[in-house]
């Protein structure tokens, strides 16, 4: 049952209507980035912010820091 499962799922993956998009994503360059990154790429696609940049993990973590900070004094 399962085996029929992913053979389906492999031949028409996306619901009808929809279809797959793959923007530029920027890449981490080794393997502990994996959370910063991600939370960087989501914080930048909700804030409508160009991806054509790679993104610097340590710039990142610091912003995140800083945000976290200010959203604590603030209450």
């Amino acid at each position: 049952m399962c085996e029929r499962y992913v053979s389906d799922a492999l031949k028409n993956p996306a619901p009808d209507g929809w279809q797959f998009l793959t923007p530029h994503c920027p890449q981490q360059a080794n393997g502990d980035d994996c959370g910063i990154f991600m939370l960087a790429f989501l914080g930048r696609r909700a804030q409508k912010l160009g991806l054509d940049q790679d993104l610097d993990s340590g710039q990142c973590r610091f912003d995140m820091a800083i945000r976290f900070i200010q959203d604590i004094l603030a209450g």
